[in-house]
């Protein structure tokens, strides 16, 4: 079954705004069940297409609400980390056969406010204090250097970083065996090595899942997921080791903190040396997220899953994972009474989500965008 992509906004009257690709780098087409959660977690200011998700140019964002007594780092640890560990728990707490509106009102609402606190709160406190910080290195230390400067306030090593050194570390042992580990835990087979990695991986990684998928299952839920990102690292060549990016990167670092302090005695650089802790937050926050917002859309996941299978055990469902291809509305009046999308139209949809998912999305959409 083939679908025919459009990436046309749903409304015309949508078009009089541009909309902007969210998480571009890290994109990824959602099925209509979660497409529809993240669209809603933004508010009107978002929307998605063809399970990408879209945010408006201009939309109000809300004023910065941060304590001027506290910094990001603080007020992320203090509330937003433990907001996001009890909404997973909300989540985990769900019983399927109450899953309902009621049910969903508020960890929905509660999601929704740990988006735009983590924003107004977090995130754009801390960009601010980054952009002043590369702002006043570039005008000290000259133009161009701004990747100089961006150094100094990236996490490194980061979350993602780690990962994908683990990755590429059984990326080349599945490499000098020729792509393919020996049947055997030989000396030289190489499959024990490997077999180490991939439990560390799913050790240190558990909910590693890309551009929070929710229909997706986890590393820590599949090791084959784990395998295909193994196998595309292996696929390229010595030279693109993230390893010796990084390598390069804190060397980059260090030649620049050198810089700073040598010059340490002048008033600018001295201004700029107190600026950087603050210019370092929004990194470490985010990297600090991670892993919570890893574990709540693992919750998120397990709860539609919890659904479908009941919908599955009760003639509803051909697959439970087929759950992710409803709407709300349609699931919560499948699980009520009704006899949900008939399994051709499921199929229908996941062959367009499939067809989405191989696209590449446009990064602008409406007032006469070309992206």
């Amino acid at each position: 079954m083939s679908s025919v992509v459009s990436f046309a906004l749903p409304d015309p009257a949508l078009a009089a705004h541009q909309w902007h690709l969210a998480c571009p780098r890290d994109a990824e087409a959602h099925p209509p069940l979660v497409a529809e959660l993240y669209a809603e977690i933004q508010g009107d200011a978002a929307l998605a297409v063809g399970g990408y998700l879209y945010t408006r140019d201009g939309a109000p964002g809300g004023a910065d609400t941060a304590d001027e007594g506290a910094g990001p780092l603080d007020r992320l640890y203090v509330e937003w980390l433990p907001r996001v560990e009890a909404l997973a728990a909300s989540l985990d707490a769900i019983d399927p056969l109450h899953l309902g509106p009621d049910a969903l009102a508020e960890p929905v609402e509660g999601w929704s406010d740990l988006a735009s606190g983590v924003r107004d709160e977090v995130v754009r406190p801390a960009e601010r204090a980054a952009t002043a910080f590369v702002e006043a290195f570039t005008a000290h230390f000259g133009d161009g250097r701004d990747d100089d400067a961006r150094t100094l306030i990236d996490a490194i090593p980061s979350r993602a970083s780690r990962r994908a050194a683990v990755v590429w570390e059984m990326s080349r042992l599945l490499r000098s065996q020729g792509s393919r580990l020996s049947a055997t835990f030989g000396p030289t087979g190489g499959q024990r090595d490997y077999m180490q990695l991939r439990d560390r991986a799913q050790r240190e990684f558990p909910f590693r899942v890309p551009g929070y998928r929710q229909d997706l299952p986890s590393w820590s839920e599949d090791h084959s997921t784990i395998t295909r990102a193994v196998r595309a690292a292996a696929a390229l060549p010595d030279e693109a080791s993230p390893i010796a990016a990084q390598q390069r990167r804190l060397q980059q670092r260090g030649t620049a903190q050198a810089e700073l302090a040598r010059a340490a005695m002048q008033p600018a650089v001295a201004e700029l040396m107190a600026l950087l802790p603050k210019a370092q937050e929004r990194d470490l926050a985010l990297d600090a997220l991670a892993e919570p917002i890893g574990r709540l859309i693992a919750s998120a996941r397990s709860m539609w899953l919890r659904a479908g299978a009941d919908l599955e055990a009760r003639g509803k469902l051909a697959a439970g994972h087929d759950v992710f291809y409803l709407t709300r509305t349609e699931l919560f009046e499948t699980l009520a009474a009704g006899s949900g999308p008939a399994p051709d139209e499921i199929e229908r949809r996941r062959a367009e989500h499939a067809a989405f998912e191989a696209a590449t999305p446009p990064s602008t959409l409406g007032a006469g965008a070309t992206g």
